[in-house]
């Protein structure tokens, strides 16, 4: 995914068109309700703020392109 961004942002830059990978780490939704023994963590990424950061990155100026975030929770099962 990673290798067709980057072209694509390459590709369209020139016609003032932004292209922005995202890769969230675990996010707190219904996926996890398929995967056995998974449970969602408070820690883990809330679907609100990876929604709040999409909209950040629409509404950055013009000439400011975020190519790539990789977003992570910082303790994904919470303190040992």
């Amino acid at each position: 995914m990673r290798g067709i961004g980057h072209s694509l942002y390459a590709e369209l830059r020139e016609d003032g068109i932004k292209v922005s990978c995202v890769y969230p780490g675990s996010v707190a939704n219904n996926f996890f309700d398929a995967v056995k023994g998974m449970n969602i963590s408070p820690n883990m990424l809330q679907p609100d703020d990876v929604a709040t950061l999409l909209l950040q990155l629409l509404q950055s100026p013009p000439n400011f392109p975020t190519v790539d975030v990789e977003i992570r929770p910082l303790q994904p099962k919470g303190k040992k």
